[in-house]
């Protein structure tokens, strides 16, 4: 379970809110004494007698309690209420701007920012800080730059643009420096190591993905970066430490935690607690007696936690006690006294509902949800895992916006709310009711996935079409693999309505090995018949189960939704000992979202592109214009080969709405939408640049070819950047290589692909035709065939 990052950045409340100037100078008694409250940690009564106040006060004053009302709020972790006050505040300012100073309203305007940094709303702060780095350099208010440079870092780490936050960051230390700033120095000192850390975090994950992908270069270089993150995170901590030392503080605790982080031989636990229980009880308090917890052992944690959810609950912060409360029911969850756990979870469950905080709640549902079923209370379980999965959806489209619900990560976070609910769902032989919940569940999973994919919510799927019947036609079954912790789901849908599901009993681990070797077999011909073993297991593992059942529904056409390592391999090469399953039926690949199914066309006109030349790196693919010719003497259109397969033409083509989009040229799909891109002749084309040149058609583009790609062997999202740039742009059907072939063999069959399909075959049927013709051709072997796989939407 991960940490919430607002746990771990320092709040303003660590320099006793410096950014909003509570003063108690020129005050009515009123006013001294709900500041009296306030600096007592009596928030309720001072908020009581701010809030009458507002009665009757000239504009300038009511701006100033709006301002310390939201100050109150921040400290109360109530971010809703607190960003209400000082957006009242800017209001007032910019009505009556005569009536005050600059400064005042740089003040509110980083107060603005830093709440919609705790709100996960890290573009709008953004956008705010900006707006008020600005001001502070007209105006010359060098503390207020500092602290909005300090802030600024924080909402690109939010949206994790770590490059960006650490440049920030460090604009703030250098502000904070010269002016002698000491207090806050340190602050952005921690938060500048905890950016750091979060980079370093990328560039190893990166690298695991370079060694899956086999590129050692390119995971050594990650792996030296992360190194050197490494290295200036501890030498940042210890300079904060360094510094914090003479006047040991909340920043103080912070820059150990992070030191302790680093170098896990330090042992700061002593001091830490020193300072946090002789510390006058705050949030910021609270939230880091949590943070320590982490560190320490789980009878010592329980103390901890305790603590916490004591001053949060005193304090009414019902946020930070969710997450004390929430976290304390995991250590009871750990040590299997259950009824303790659910006990603490659903407190705070209940906590969270107080200040509707999605992202704290979910997991507490989830958390629930797991200790039902670990108690054998399956149904209990199932509701938990639906509210889990409904306040999910809440917060689907912040995922999707990089302002992942207070930083979730969604292969963590999110993913295995659905995997588990599923498996709650499949693995205890389903009835109708359940095969269908579990249906609905894998579409949210798959958009879930998508959209983590591709980084934005752009997808044009909502939850009111997901929930759509897309009925079958006859002859047409779907296929659903999910892959799971100890097995391997199949669900099985029948045009007649019927469905039905079959357990693979191989761990997620187990299978996943497989599909590895299956898939290096079939791109190598070295042992001609090596795949067949596991062409033949797979048959059985996958289709035998459910083989009298499209038998006797007379199904011809399979469509596969599959999951994780399953889309990287061709299920046209499953074979039954006699035949491939091409052989058998026509096949096709989908999402399973939204699916609508080709209809014939009149007009096969096609733009062609190619690039036969070596291109940064990539060996020439000579047969290119031979592929290219064949492919315009069969469909029609326009070529553009070497030199003219600009990104220019490639968007003047595309724009003017020929129903086939050929591209004949290196291209890789990795895991993310930042690692795919296609080759043209002047530049690579990623990922997010294809998806805005498709999507400036007005009429669907019919099919799109990449008769050169290749997907990462080993990466589970791979295939996503295929289907989903075609969901997400509105091509009907894409038809791609899941592995580089030898440019020679795919000139015929493309070009028998095509002129089949130009004679009134469906997509489908055509792809058959022309893989079963070149099965029957002597000598031949999967490697040059299989690796063509047919997606539609």
């Amino acid at each position: 379970m991960t940490n919430n990052l607002f746990q771990t950045i320092e709040p303003t409340s660590y320099q006793q809110n410096t950014t909003v100037t509570i003063s108690e100078s020129n005050l009515s008694q009123d006013e001294q004494l709900a500041l009296h409250y306030y600096w007592q940690g009596q928030y309720q009564e001072a908020l009581a007698i701010w809030e009458s106040l507002l009665q009757s006060s000239s504009p300038t004053k009511v701006a100033e309690i709006h301002r310390y009302l939201g100050v109150a709020y921040q400290d109360l972790g109530q971010m809703g209420r607190a960003i209400s006050h000082f957006q009242e505040a800017l209001s007032i300012y910019e009505a009556h701007p005569s009536t005050i100073e600059q400064r005042q309203l740089a003040e509110v305007l980083i107060a603005i920012g830093q709440t919609q940094n705790e709100l996960g709303q890290g573009k709008r702060a953004i956008a705010t800080l900006r707006q008020v780095i600005s001001l502070a350099e007209k105006h010359h208010f060098p503390v207020l730059q500092t602290i909005a440079y300090r802030h600024l870092g924080t909402a690109f780490l939010i949206i994790s643009d770590f490059d960006q936050a650490i440049k920030s960051y460090s604009r703030s230390r250098e502000l904070a420096a010269v002016h002698e700033l000491p207090t806050e120095l340190v602050t952005t000192l921690n938060n500048l190591t905890l950016a750091l850390l979060k980079r370093q975090t990328l560039y190893e994950s990166q690298a695991k993905a370079a060694e899956v992908q086999g590129n050692q270069k390119e995971q050594n270089r990650l792996l030296f970066l992360a190194q050197q993150n490494h290295i200036i995170a501890t030498e940042t901590a210890k300079q904060a430490l360094d510094l914090s030392q003479n006047k040991p503080n909340l920043a103080t605790v912070r820059a150990m935690i992070n030191l302790m982080q680093l170098e896990p031989q330090q042992n700061f636990l002593s001091q830490i607690k020193n300072i946090l229980l002789s510390s006058r009880p705050s949030r910021s308090v609270a939230q880091l007696l949590q943070n320590v917890a982490q560190l320490e052992s789980q009878t010592e944690a329980i103390k901890l936690l305790e603590r916490a959810i004591d001053i949060a609950t005193n304090l009414g912060d019902f946020r930070t006690q969710s997450y004390a409360l929430g976290h304390l029911g995991h250590i009871y969850e750990q040590l299997g006294d259950y009824s303790l756990a659910l006990e603490k979870t659903q407190q705070a469950q209940w906590a969270a509902q107080q200040v509707m905080a999605a992202d704290s709640l979910y997991r507490w549902q989830w958390q629930a949800a797991r200790i039902f079923e670990q108690t054998n209370q399956d149904g209990p379980a199932k509701k938990a895992y639906e509210g889990a999965i409904t306040t999910l959806q809440k917060l689907r489209e912040e995922i999707a916006n990089a302002s992942p619900a207070l930083q979730l990560n969604v292969q963590e976070d999110v993913e295995p709310v659905y995997r588990q609910f599923l498996s709650l769902l499949l693995e205890k032989q389903p009835n109708i009711a359940e095969l269908q919940e579990s249906l609905e569940v894998i579409n949210q999973l798959q958009l879930v996935e998508l959209q983590s994919f591709f980084g934005d919510p752009c997808l044009e799927i909502r939850q009111a079409q997901l929930a759509q019947d897309a009925s079958l036609p006859s002859h047409t079954a779907r296929i659903h693999t999910l892959i799971l912790s100890k097995s391997t789901q199949m669900i099985l849908e029948l045009p007649d309505g019927t469905i039905s599901s079959y357990s693979v009993a191989l761990s997620a681990n187990d299978i996943e090995k497989l599909i590895e070797q299956w898939r290096l077999q079939l791109e190598s011909s070295r042992i001609p018949l090596a795949y067949r073993n596991l062409s033949e297991r797979f048959y059985n593992l996958l289709i035998k189960p459910m083989s009298k059942s499209l038998s006797s529904a007379s199904i011809k056409h399979l469509i596969f939704v599959n999951d994780g390592l399953l889309r990287n391999v061709p299920m046209v090469a499953l074979h039954d000992g006699q035949k491939f399953l091409i052989e058998k039926y026509t096949i096709s690949n989908s999402l399973g979202i939204n699916v609508q199914f080709s209809q014939p066309i009149t007009n096969y006109r096609g733009s062609i592109f190619g690039l036969s030349v070596s291109v940064a790196d990539f060996p020439p693919l000579p047969y290119v214009p031979q592929e290219i010719q064949q492919i315009i003497n069969v469909v029609g259109g326009e070529k553009f080969i070497d030199e003219s397969f600009t990104v220019l033409n490639l968007k003047q083509q595309i724009s003017k709405n020929f129903p086939i989009i050929h591209l004949a040229t290196h291209g890789y799909f990795g895991g993310t939408a930042k690692t795919t891109f296609l080759q043209s002749f002047e530049r690579p084309i990623f990922l997010r640049e294809f998806e805005q040149i498709l999507s400036q058609r007005t009429n669907p583009i019919q099919l799109l070819t990449l008769s050169a790609c290749q997907t990462a062997t080993g990466n589970k999202r791979a295939v996503l950047g295929l289907a989903g740039v075609a969901l997400r742009s509105g091509v009907k059907s894409v038809l791609a290589t899941l592995w580089s072939v030898r440019d020679k063999d795919v000139v015929s069959l493309l070009s028998r692909f095509y002129r089949y399909w130009q004679q009134g075959l469906s997509l489908e049927e055509a792809y058959q035709k022309t893989l079963v013709e070149v099965i029957q051709q002597p000598g031949t072997h999967p490697k040059n065939w299989s690796s063509f796989v047919l997606i539609t939407n």
